[in-house]
């Protein structure tokens, strides 16, 4: 196994790409296998990550495998003792825990969000509200 690091500043596009242990930019492709790998964009039709960590992830299938990602837009998505920060689509827990903190679509009941669609609109109206307050409060207090 050896360790590997891709350009980050060009985009890698495959039919099929299969990274062990390294980091990669942005890529491309129908078909992805990551083991133990760091991507910052990737976009591909179906695959599986790993042990492995993404900032950005469209896909048509994802299958996450005690992984990570930022955010994920995802036909199916289907978790095994992963993390998700945003994801969008449907979600499934295969085999262990799941942790979501953002969900919008459907999902099996083993994925509790710490927020959902409804709760994130809860949450930003009332820190909207909040600082609306809050500013009408330092107007009244700085004009005297």
């Amino acid at each position: 196994m050896s360790q590997t690091q891709h350009s980050e500043t060009e985009p890698t596009t495959a039919t099929r790409a299969e990274f062990n242990q390294t980091s990669v930019g942005d890529l491309e492709a129908e078909t992805v296998w990551a083991s133990q790998t760091a991507i910052r964009n990737l976009t591909m039709q179906r695959g599986e990550l790993n042990q492995s960590a993404a900032a950005w992830v469209t896909a048509e299938d994802i299958a996450l495998h005690e992984s990570s990602v930022a955010s994920l837009k995802a036909d199916t998505i289907d978790l095994y003792d992963s993390s998700v920060a945003l994801a969008r689509g449907p979600i499934t827990v295969r085999e262990g825990k799941a942790t979501v903190f953002v969900h919008i679509g459907s999902s099996d009941c083993a994925v509790k969000p710490v927020l959902d669609t409804k709760s994130a609109a809860a949450a930003g109206a009332g820190i909207g509200l909040g600082l609306v307050l809050f500013g009408r409060l330092l107007g009244r207090m700085f004009r005297g």
